[in-house]
């Protein structure tokens, strides 16, 4: 299983807990007009060699997590 979240899927596994946590951290459900935000959260934080630190940095440097109310 690690093999596969590690190797085959990594940017799937990337954008999927990107997802969850911006989901979390703004408190409400992500819509169409979240995903280039997913997208750029991705970037900022190493692509395909993400740190858990600079995810959560990206999603607090995020322009929708910035301005919610």
């Amino acid at each position: 299983m690690v093999k596969i979240i590690t190797h085959d899927y990594r940017s799937e596994f990337h954008r999927a807990l990107a997802s969850k946590l911006l989901t979390y951290s703004l408190g409400r459900g992500l819509d169409w007009y979240d995903r280039p935000t997913i997208d750029q959260i991705v970037v900022k934080a190493g692509g395909n060699d993400i740190r858990f630190s600079n995810l959560i940095q990206a999603i607090v440097d995020s322009v929708p997590f910035q301005y919610r109310r």
